[in-house]
């Protein structure tokens, strides 16, 4: 930027509350003749912030020959001008039109003109931005052969029940994983991806298998009410250690877990040191055992009592104390005692931990 210019955005009233810029440049109400000097003689990373974030499209015109990086900037604004727009799926370049794709604040007009681009990349951003009509995403459904964009589809919330039906019969595990995953996917469907399980022998925990298909489904909120049938299968299909995994993710709830110890009788304490809902007496006995998975799981339990935590953090094993400085509820007594260890990796764990209050994260600087 030319200092006549950046000496004339300093002057302004607002400029002394703005650390930055960039940010400075967002709050200003700029003139067309303004941005086109900035635009002209301004760094990347404003330039930048003027084509992706500002209202500024309209006055942009003249501005299609930016480079491409800038013009996928500006494919992406929601500010983006009608007219701009369609010229911009005139671009020879994939990343300009992929960017278009994704804007969810164009005419879907235009998203139907790219659904008939013949990149793949392109017609992906298509199938997966929710704006894209439903008749474009079933149309393009049809037409496709290719897995990444049929898996972008179908885990596209505006895409039509129908279609979820049809690509639950798709054999390719990895499409019915974006299936799983879809906020509005229909019961039938959650029900015909449990059943295809049916018969698959553990252990089934690999990457493409259908137990990642469970995995996803089971975090799916859509999928809530057929919980306990997908814990049914991963006893069916998965392994004990699977089992562990899934509690210590976090995405069970404590009547999942309740149900889990009708299915694993024999991992009743493991499981009730990650129950929430366990009462405080209950936590601190089990705290007393060696059994590593119960330990790691009363570490990571929301609920878990403080005189508990304190006494974890003497713990030898530095996974315990890891998942200890890692509780999104860590409290500046127990930052407290981690500090006190010299183990950097704990501390790094400690420092990276957004609810680390500022006086502890000055002290592991020093």
């Amino acid at each position: 930027m030319c200092k006549e210019q950046e000496s004339k955005l300093l002057k302004n009233p607002v400029a002394p509350k703005v650390k930055r810029m960039e940010n400075l440049i967002k709050v200003l109400n700029l003139t067309p003749d303004e941005v086109k000097t900035l635009l002209k003689t301004c760094g990347a990373t404003i330039q930048h912030t003027i084509c992706k974030d500002l209202k500024h499209s309209t006055h942009m015109q003249g501005y299609i020959c930016l480079n491409q990086t800038l013009q996928a900037d500006l494919a992406k604004n929601p500010y983006l001008d009608e007219e701009l727009a369609w010229e911009l799926t005139k671009s020879l370049n994939k990343n300009v039109k992929a960017a278009l794709g994704t804007n969810q604040h164009i005419n879907p007009k235009i998203l139907e003109r790219l659904s008939l681009d013949s990149e793949e990349r392109v017609r992906m951003a298509i199938g997966s931005n929710p704006k894209t009509p439903a008749g474009v995403l079933e149309d393009l459904f049809k037409e496709t052969a290719s897995g990444m964009v049929t898996g972008a589809i179908l885990s596209n919330p505006n895409t039509p029940t129908h279609v979820l039906q049809t690509g639950a019969k798709n054999s390719k595990v990895a499409a019915k994983i974006l299936l799983a995953s879809n906020p509005k996917i229909p019961i039938d469907v959650v029900k015909s991806l449990i059943e295809q399980t049916e018969g698959e022998k553990p252990p089934s925990q690999e990457q493409g298998s259908n137990y990642v298909v469970l995995e996803v489904l089971f975090s799916n909120p859509a999928a809530k009410k057929h919980r306990k049938e997908i814990l049914k299968k991963f006893k069916e299909i998965g392994t004990d250690e699977s089992i562990k995994y899934l509690v210590g993710s976090g995405a069970t709830e404590p009547e999942d877990l309740e149900y889990l110890i009708s299915l694993y009788p024999e991992m009743k304490e493991e499981l009730t040191a990650a129950n929430p809902e366990t009462p405080f007496e209950t936590l601190t006995v089990l705290s007393n055992t060696t059994n590593y998975q119960v330990l790691m799981n009363l570490a990571s339990n929301p609920h878990t009592p403080e005189n508990v935590l304190v006494k974890l953090t003497q713990s030898k094993v530095r996974t315990i104390v890891e998942a200890l400085a890692s509780r999104p509820n860590i409290s500046p007594k127990i930052e407290a005692e981690i500090l006190k260890t010299q183990d950097s990796m704990v501390r790094h764990y400690l420092s990276r931990n957004r609810n680390t209050i500022k006086e502890t994260k000055l002290a592991l600087i020093h």
